[in-house]
């Protein structure tokens, strides 16, 4: 009997051994692998780089609020181009893209959206409070969209549009 038990109890310490050398030793972490999605966009501080990267041409935006400027442009070959003018802290983001679809990235809800009729082309607008932090358009199948981190109201709005949606 005294045999069978030292039997059974060398057999649970093999067994026990057995697994440890199977399960990760003291002081190991397992290495997490992370996947990182590849950035599309490729940055340019030349406009003019940007566009011609870009592999398509739509409307530039030659009047803009006091104080902004161009930064820079970010380009997915035959699919975008969106460029950035800051003003301090203030931002003002113009992406063109190919197709017909709202490529403004901005997807928060908003208690005023309306539609205006400006030169013919029907401006989606969206925003609160009278400032519109967002506004799209489609033209000759190519998508618009201006976004704006402080809103614009509806004068600057039609100013920055008024040259480049006729």
């Amino acid at each position: 009997m005294k045999i069978k038990r030292m039997i059974a109890m060398m057999v649970c310490v093999l067994m026990t051994f057995s697994m440890m050398g199977c399960s990760n030793t003291a002081g190991q972490e397992e290495q997490a692998t992370e996947v990182e999605v590849p950035n599309p966009f490729v940055t340019y501080t030349d406009l003019d780089q940007a566009k011609e990267a870009a592999g398509f041409e739509g409307k530039e935006l030659s009047i803009l609020p006091e104080g902004y400027t161009f930064t820079s442009a970010h380009v997915i070959p035959e699919e975008l181009i969106q460029i950035t003018y800051m003003a301090g802290d203030s931002e003002i983001m113009y992406r063109i893209g190919k197709g017909e679809a709202d490529i403004s990235g901005d997807y928060n809800e908003y208690a005023e959206n309306e539609i205006t009729e400006l030169a013919g082309n029907q401006i989606n607008t969206r925003g609160n409070d009278g400032k519109i932090f967002v506004a799209t358009w489609t033209e000759n199948n190519l998508s618009y969209a201006i976004s704006s981190s402080e809103g614009l109201d509806q004068d600057t709005l039609c100013g920055m549009l008024e040259k480049v949606v006729v």
